[in-house]
């Protein structure tokens, strides 16, 4: 019945200001009425957007402010939809710069990225798209806009709501590929050089391919543009490009948000076309660095060879002469960051990148004469010829030929030596490092390191010894630091890590080792998880050695 009755109220309402007072006897029933049913308040919400919409000509000279302020108590209360989402975004438009209104819609808006899920419901993208941008439309900009940012994650290091983060990326990626989506662009002609030389700077150069397959929204540019393509964004489009890359970068000052960033934010959550844009790639540009500088592995492991491939310094859109691709490896080679998978990296480096690698080993990059060096040692590069054109790469440069040197004269590469050595008990790493200094240990099978301080600073000579079975670590202080470099270089028939310092979360790297037959991980902090992990992993594990652990007591 008061349904009935408010209809036929608004719809007989001829003037702003009595239509103003209905609205908020409405707002008042709907907040006090004594029937505890959602959808019944929601019939009443999609009532009043319904008709303020069919009395747009009204609504005009009503205050927007008061308006919403008769409003914003309902949305608060109940769940947005459709019909206020799309009312709500009128006034967006009308008054952008009201600073009555964006105070209004903050708690709406903070209470969607916190509890809604956007990708579920695209008006509440789309709201949450059009309130950040009447915030950039404020007096002090992008400020405005990363003051809520830090407002709705809040004071704590770790922000407690779990859809926050997921709903800002969501909604900022959905504002930039629709700014280069070739629907809602225009494609345009170039007829001159001239022209092409004056485009605007946000102008995405595509292939011949690509454009005959969107010639419904592209047309063929003239042959004396070498049979390129090219979308234009106009610039109301491309200032929403930057503001929400803006956001991105916002969002990833925070610490906690870093690892779900980087994981979301790959070159496939754009349109292909957009990552040969210069301009976008170079908005971008401080947001890979930043995942290079990060020390955590699940935030630099999401570089992955993506990020390499539309950074690297053969492509038209580096303009740093490989400065972020020389990063992102050097990243990626830290160590335990690749745990097990170093070689197989390497490899992909030298299939994809090697002219590239050489190119800036040649001048004098630090991180890519590293690279060489660790292909010549591991054995990487098969190829006679290969192998001679990085050596000569490495000895243009005086650092180069020094790294050459000491590879060639270390006594682990000589193919001599016994076959099996023990370190004296309570020796140290200084020890360890003065008995291979002496003589070759190439052929080396079995190592006996128990009851030593050796830590993890001697992993990298261990590493050395590729023909290396049988490894006994047992009492020594090696941590998952060394554990997970010893599983980048090297793949075991034995180890024995029993009473060492390695953690459960270091161990659950030993999946690498794929020839693994015999583990002893007496006395460490394996769970019952990992450990089943392990035997689903390791095809030719015959005996392992759980004593003393959390999962002896669950197997």
């Amino acid at each position: 019945m008061n349904v009935y009755k408010f209809n036929v109220k608004l719809n007989n309402s001829m003037k702003p200001k009595e239509l103003i007072q209905e609205l908020k006897v409405l707002a008042s029933l709907t907040l006090t009425c004594p029937l505890c049913i959602d959808d019944t308040f929601q019939v009443l919400l999609d009532l009043v957007f319904c008709l303020l919409s069919q009395k747009s000509e009204f609504t005009k000279s009503i205050l927007h402010e008061e308006l919403v302020s008769i409003l914003i108590p309902l949305v608060d209360r109940y769940q947005c939809s459709p019909k206020i989402c799309d009312a709500f975004k009128k006034n967006y438009h009308q008054s952008p710069h009201s600073t009555i209104v964006i105070s209004l819609f903050k708690p709406t808006i903070q209470d969607i990225l916190r509890h809604k899920d956007c990708k579920r419901w695209p008006w509440m993208k789309t709201f949450v798209f059009e309130y950040i941008r009447a915030l950039n439309c404020q007096s002090n900009g992008i400020e405005s806009v990363c003051n809520f940012i830090r407002s709705v994650h809040g004071p704590v290091s770790q922000c407690p709501h779990v859809l926050l983060l997921n709903n800002l990326v969501a909604v900022c990626l959905s504002a930039i590929n629709t700014c280069f989506s070739t629907k809602d662009v225009l494609g345009k002609k170039v007829t001159s050089l001239n022209q092409q030389q004056n485009m605007a700077a946000n102008t995405i150069t595509l292939d011949k391919e690509v454009a005959e397959n969107n010639l419904d929204t592209m047309q063929v540019v003239s042959a004396d543009v070498k049979n390129t393509y090219s979308v234009i964004i106009d610039e109301e489009k491309w200032e929403t490009v930057v503001l929400f890359v803006e956001v991105l970068k916002e969002v990833s000052g925070f610490r906690d948000w870093l690892p779900g960033l980087a994981c979301a934010l790959q070159p496939g959550s754009f349109p292909s076309e957009t990552m040969t844009n210069k301009q976008l790639t170079s908005l971008l540009y401080p947001l890979l660095e930043r995942f290079t500088e990060d020390d955590r592995e699940s935030v630099v492991k999401c570089l992955s060879y993506s990020w390499l491939s539309v950074y690297s310094p053969d492509r038209s859109v580096c303009e740093d002469n490989g400065k972020l691709f020389s990063k992102m490896v050097a990243a990626l080679l830290k160590p335990g960051i690749l745990a097990g998978k170093m070689k197989k990296f390497l490899a992909t480096l030298a299939e994809t990148y090697l002219q590239v690698i050489m190119m800036l080993a040649s001048r004098e990059n630090v991180v890519m004469i590293k690279v060489l060096r660790e292909m010549l040692n591991i054995g990487i590069l098969t190829d006679e010829k290969e192998k001679q054109n990085v050596v000569s790469a490495l000895c243009s440069t005086p650092s180069g030929e020094k790294t050459f040197k000491e590879l060639e004269s270390h006594p682990l590469t000589k193919k001599t030596g016994p076959k099996s050595f023990t370190l004296a008990s309570s020796s140290v790493d200084s020890d360890l490092q003065a008995a291979f200094q002496t003589g070759s240990r190439d052929n080396l099978e079995h190592l006996d390191l128990s009851s030593t301080h050796v830590t993890s600073e001697s992993i990298d000579i261990i590493c050395r010894l590729r023909n290396l079975r049988q490894l006994n670590l047992s009492g020594t202080n090696i941590d998952d630091k060394g554990l997970r470099i010893l599983c980048d270089y090297l793949n075991l028939e034995s180890l024995n890590l029993c009473e060492t310092m390695v953690t459960n979360e270091g161990i659950a790297c030993l999946e690498a080792m794929t020839n693994l037959k015999y583990l002893n991980l007496n006395s460490t902090e394996v769970n019952y998880c990992t450990v089943t992990n392990l035997k689903k992993n390791l095809p030719n594990l015959l005996e392992m050695n759980i004593d003393y652990t959390e999962a002896s007591v669950w197997i």
